[in-house]
């Protein structure tokens, strides 16, 4: 918590001697529409932050040691593409929203990106499972060797979830940040519910 305080003072910091203090007014139709847009994103960040750490409170209750020990080894595959997205689209709003009133070249873009970040993670994704079966054994010993299974359940799962990773940069840049707020919402109502179905069925 410390170092992310510490890193948005900087960069606020960082940017205020770049730009200067904005001059201050106060625009009640304007604060409305920021509101309307901003509370939709901050719902959808809330909603996410839910929904992806759902497995810290629920795996402890349904899972013993080994397997959760299991599942978080991985777990650490899609946490690292979950990671190389947020990333990503940060870097490609800006670009989307350039294009929002062009929505040729915005698809254009969109498709661009999508296939550009395919092209790393599906074939990284496709050796892990290919490889898993001589790879977890010899990195972390033969103790670990069950989590061959989920390791490769959870690469072919990351490879469909790229394909949609950059919905959320594409939603927010087209001022429908509503959509990412409802898909948000229908992705952790499915996570809340599939994971505990999945424990049982696996214990």
């Amino acid at each position: 918590m410390i170092q992310m305080v510490s890193l948005e003072a900087i960069s606020l910091f960082l940017i205020l001697c770049i730009t200067g203090l904005p001059d201050l007014a106060w625009s009640a139709s304007a604060a409305r529409r920021l509101w309307s847009f901003g509370s939709r994103l901050m719902g959808a960040d809330l909603v996410n932050y839910v929904s992806g750490n759902s497995d810290k409170f629920l795996s402890p209750g349904s899972l013993e040691r080994q397997p959760l020990g299991l599942y978080s080894l991985a777990f650490r595959v899609l946490q690292l593409t979950l990671a190389a997205s947020t990333q990503v689209g940060r870097v490609v709003l800006p670009t989307f929203a350039r294009l929002q009133d062009d929505r040729e070249r915005l698809a254009r873009a969109f498709l661009a990106v999508t296939e550009s970040v395919s092209l790393v993670v599906c074939p990284a994704m496709t050796l892990t499972i290919l490889l898993a079966p001589i790879g977890v054994p010899a990195v972390f010993g033969e103790a670990w060797a069950d989590a061959v299974v989920p390791l490769q359940l959870v690469a072919a799962m990351t490879m469909p979830f790229v394909l949609i990773s950059n919905m959320g940069p594409l939603t927010v840049a087209v001022g429908r940040p509503d959509w990412e707020f409802h898909w948000s919402v229908v992705t952790m109502v499915a996570t809340l519910v599939s994971f505990p179905v999945g424990s049982s069925g696996g214990s």
